[in-house]
């Protein structure tokens, strides 16, 4: 439905469905319609309400032009349309039992995103060290996590770099930054944004202090995993039409709507069935 709106209309917003299953730790779910600007290359990833509510917009507008009336819409009001934001690429789990040791974890890792695909690597790594950041000498680790009870704990979390991330393959002017939580943390901490190549240096370095071990730390680090979030920064935003160089033909060419995501039959029963599914069903359309 939204697709044939779309075409109609002569807008590059392209709405892809796929579906799939994903699970997080307490199975909570959600459904995800994936939107792209084809002339742009902007990516959004709205929620099953946006999507519902949007859906109506575009009805509205398409009968509107249907009728002969004036379809012209300032930007903010443009139910194809929202602001530049950040854009989900995947995440990496580093598991912390060996940290109860004193033991470091260093680990090159694939950045996974909600189909379980591969979209780059990130290196991560966990230093035990002491209050300066320097790394403990041999004598320094611990064979049971327990000795580590009421003890002063240090230990740096390092993100250098990531390699042959995809997100630029399609816009080279696009960035990539790291989120995280560590323990008790509330808000996210993050790297820098890094454009402009497939290959960023983070550089990024934070050392934390546990002032006395508890219990619930090393239960922590024994049950819990380090989520390392991978963000994509949008690009320019520099019209695909406009780029110098870029033959006018191939630049409509490469900004007109694709053919190959018009929706099937099948696609649009999908579509009609988002406004009907339960908030607990393991699905997602992104």
């Amino acid at each position: 439905v939204c697709t044939h709106v779309r075409e109609e209309l002569f807008v590059w917003t392209c709405l892809l469905l796929h579906v799939s299953h994903i699970f997080f730790f307490l199975f909570a779910l959600q459904v995800m319609v994936r939107v792209s600007d084809g002339e742009t290359r902007f990516v959004w990833a709205w929620s099953k309400a946006k999507f519902i509510n949007r859906k109506f917009l575009m009805q509205e507008l398409y009968e509107k032009y249907l009728n002969g009336e004036d379809v012209t819409i300032d930007r903010d009001k443009d139910p194809f349309w929202d602001p530049p934001e950040d854009y989900f690429l995947g995440s990496v789990y580093i598991y912390l039992q060996s940290l109860a040791y004193q033991i470091d974890i260093d680990e090159i890792m694939s950045i996974t995103n909600y189909q379980g695909c591969e979209e780059g690597m990130l290196q991560v790594g966990v230093f035990p060290c002491d209050g300066k950041g320097q790394p403990l000498k041999e004598d320094q680790f611990v064979a049971q996590p327990e000795e580590l009870l009421d003890t002063r704990m240090d230990f740096l979390i390092r993100i250098p770099y990531a390699r042959g991330v995809k997100w630029l393959q399609d816009d080279p002017s696009r960035g990539v930054i790291c989120k995280y939580k560590f323990y008790t943390d509330s808000k996210k901490r993050m790297t820098k944004a890094v454009f402009r190549t497939m290959n960023p240096e983070f550089n990024y370095n934070k050392q934390f202090t546990i002032k006395a071990v508890s219990d619930n730390f090393l239960t922590y680090l024994s049950d819990c995993a380090l989520v390392i979030e991978v963000w994509g920064k949008q690009g320019d935003g520099v019209s695909v039409r406009s780029v110098p160089g870029l033959p006018a033909t191939a630049a409509a060419a490469s900004s007109a709507p694709s053919t190959a995501s018009t929706t099937t039959p099948g696609d649009e029963r999908i579509m009609d069935a988002l406004v009907r599914v339960e908030p607990d069903l393991c699905v997602c359309v992104c």
